[in-house]
């Protein structure tokens, strides 16, 4: 994450949840779409018999306020999450490239899951075309 040295220790910690809760709902719902996804942590990790990679930057993050949505509601406390998406075929070659974002209320894991939902979409409509 590019702003991640402007957050606090707890921030910190709620995106490190966050990334590994969306790591392992995308590679969930990758494997029930039929494809079959490992996570790498390092490009040095990835050859081409792999396949395609997917490449996922966290741009913002936001993890908003669990008190301000649990006793204030209608909205406060809104937890934000924006992304960048790389996905490359098996020689490199870039096949799109994309960014998105999402809001909620119920906190930074349903953004996460809503860009997952997303994101599948968008690869399966991009190899789709191929």
């Amino acid at each position: 994450a590019d702003q991640v040295q402007g957050q606090t220790d707890d921030q910190l910690k709620e995106l490190n949840r966050v990334v590994g809760w969306l790591n392992r709902d995308l590679l969930k719902i990758l494997g029930k779409s039929g494809f079959r996804p490992m996570s790498i942590k390092d490009m040095q990790e990835y050859n081409a018999e792999m396949g395609k990679l997917l490449i996922v930057n966290f741009e913002r993050f936001d993890p908003g306020s669990r008190a301000a949505r649990a006793f204030i509601g209608f909205g406060a406390g809104a937890a934000s999450l924006n992304l960048q998406y790389k996905l490359l075929d098996e020689q490199g070659d870039l096949l799109s490239e994309w960014r998105d974002g999402a809001g909620s209320s119920k906190g930074a894991t349903y953004c996460a899951e809503t860009l997952n939902k997303r994101a599948l979409d968008k690869i399966v409509g991009i190899l789709n075309k191929r």
